[in-house]
């Protein structure tokens, strides 16, 4: 009777790591794999709105006066005959109307002689060799 119960619980052992290996590791694949589909999926139609999108601008851009908009406002272009205008911000309150507004005179400015004989080749050399690097 002793080994009947052990054949029996040795046989219920075997049928429950088959059961496991046969039905949990499959299952469990099966669900990741349920979930990568449904990650391509949402990917799939935000990639097709966006793609949308990009077929409607370019069906725009078929329209002279939607180009013709854009050029206006992006690139401040105009058509032959018009003029352009553009209107400045006001100036900046903060500062003092009532001062001169202050101008810094250049500093005398000493022209560098130029040298001659050696000293220019020696220049000379040496500038060719400092642009090789």
């Amino acid at each position: 009777m002793a080994a009947a119960r052990r054949i029996t619980v040795a046989v219920l052992a075997v049928g429950i790591t088959l059961l496991i290996v046969v039905g949990v590791f499959p299952t469990r694949t099966w669900l990741a794999q349920q979930a990568s589909a449904r990650r391509a999926q949402d990917e799939l139609a935000a990639l097709e709105e966006e793609n949308a999108d990009l077929e409607q601008q370019a069906r725009d851009l078929q329209d002279p006066e939607t180009v013709a908009d854009i050029a206006r406002r992006d690139f401040s272009m105009v058509m032959p005959g018009e003029e352009a205008y553009v209107v400045l911000p006001p100036p900046d309150e903060t500062a003092d109307d009532t001062s001169e507004p202050s101008v810094v005179a250049p500093t005398d400015v000493v022209p560098e002689e130029t040298p001659t004989g050696v000293r220019r080749i020696v220049q000379l050399t040496w500038q060719g060799l400092t642009d090789l690097w």
